[in-house]
């Protein structure tokens, strides 16, 4: 019976807790495109970790509650923004995130996020803010070698083996670096190799020079596109 009596008291201490918690509603067009869906999940995440009750609605748009903290997200033909630019305003309750494209909404709720992490949670939207990248590509070079000659190669010659180099397939340590990429507004990644003929290039007149299969690579690749795309990162090979 004590047991039963400590088991209701706190099951109703949680859900006063909870009821405690303001709501921020966020809100994409029906047609959203992937980047725009991926920064409502940004966002989302955000203000999940910062204690508020977050509701997603994906379709009808119209700001019908003006009691709810709502955050629109939408894409916008302005042809005074930058490419990649957004235009952040807020009114009231609605805080509206306007891309010049997918990127430019991704880089719009960065900022909010931002603004919330830096301000130990607090929802402190500007109430107008235009802004984009200065420089069209942004990026990281990740190393494709090592610093010493691997046994029977020579100079540059570093094959794509899971044994050279095992971080470079793993899917989720490459999702959380896109994501540290987007988070420092950058757009594009090259992998770096002086000789990347012995894993990407077959050759016919050389068959002996590709020592490992280009299957296991372009699987990888294909998925690390595909998480690529949805943060706008354009992935190279230099």
């Amino acid at each position: 019976m004590k047991n039963t009596k400590l088991f209701m008291f706190a099951a109703c201490t949680l859900f006063l807790a909870a009821c405690g918690k303001q709501t921020v509603k966020i809100m994409t067009p029906p047609d959203a495109s992937n980047r725009v869906l991926f920064s409502a999940e940004q966002l989302q995440s955000t203000l999940d970790k910062a204690g508020y009750q977050v509701m997603m609605q994906q379709g009808d748009t119209t700001f019908s509650d003006p009691e709810i903290k709502t955050i629109l997200l939408t894409e916008v033909n302005d042809t005074t923004l930058k490419k990649e630019g957004f235009h952040i305003t807020t009114t009231g309750n609605l805080t509206r995130v306007s891309g010049r494209d997918g990127s430019g909404v991704i880089y719009g709720s960065r900022e909010l996020i931002d603004r919330v992490n830096d301000s130990d949670g607090k929802l402190d939207f500007p109430e107008e803010l235009k802004d984009g990248p200065e420089m069209v590509l942004r990026g990281a070079c990740v190393g494709l070698q090592k610093m010493t000659y691997l046994p029977g190669h020579g100079v540059y010659e570093y094959p794509y083996t899971p044994e050279s180099f095992p971080w470079f397939y793993d899917k989720e340590q490459w999702i959380k670096y896109l994501d540290m990429l987007v988070a420092n507004r950058m757009n594009s990644l090259y992998l770096w190799n002086g000789h990347p003929f012995a894993s990407l290039v077959k050759l016919e007149d050389y068959p002996f020079a590709l020592e490992w299969s280009c299957v296991c690579i372009a699987c990888l690749a294909l998925q690390l596109f595909d998480c690529a795309g949805s943060r706008r990162r354009d992935v190279q090979e230099e």
